[in-house]
């Protein structure tokens, strides 16, 4: 297979929700139709974060991911369901990467292929709501 990853899906979000909406990924070919993947070969999308201005990187990163990181592709579709960030961040992008093991397992060469997602903020949750300028009487 010839194959090219995209992610859509992905907004900013709220610290220790589930993302609002979650990502798909879609693996398409050279003329973008859908790679029609059997569900039965094991194909599996990884989710995992790349960067950002948390504060940190490597593991200490990758704990900022909560929910299902590993889903199976159907019909050339990986769809995420739960995943959230637990704390707030700017500029986190996430990487999907198909997993190499379903792939050399299942003889064909699509493991390995990675998509980054676009940027999205995480937003620490309000704890308090305030109006600063009352609105004119209407009496």
């Amino acid at each position: 297979h010839n194959a090219t990853g995209r992610c859509v899906g992905l907004q900013d979000a709220t610290a220790a929700d589930r993302l609002f909406e979650q990502p798909t990924v879609l693996l398409a070919n050279a003329s973008g139709s859908l790679v029609n993947v059997a569900s039965s070969g094991g194909h599996l999308v990884t989710v995992s974060l790349v960067e950002g201005t948390a504060g940190a990187e490597g593991a200490a990163l990758q704990a900022f991911l909560t929910g299902t990181r590993k889903v199976a592709v159907v019909d050339g579709v990986a769809r995420f369901t739960d995943l959230g960030i637990s704390k707030e961040a700017q500029g986190l992008r996430f990487q999907f990467t198909v997993d190499e093991e379903c792939c050399v397992e299942a003889g064909n060469t699509l493991g390995g292929q990675t998509v980054i997602s676009s940027a999205i903020a995480v937003y620490d949750k309000p704890v308090a709501l305030e109006v600063l300028v009352q609105p004119p009487d209407a009496a």
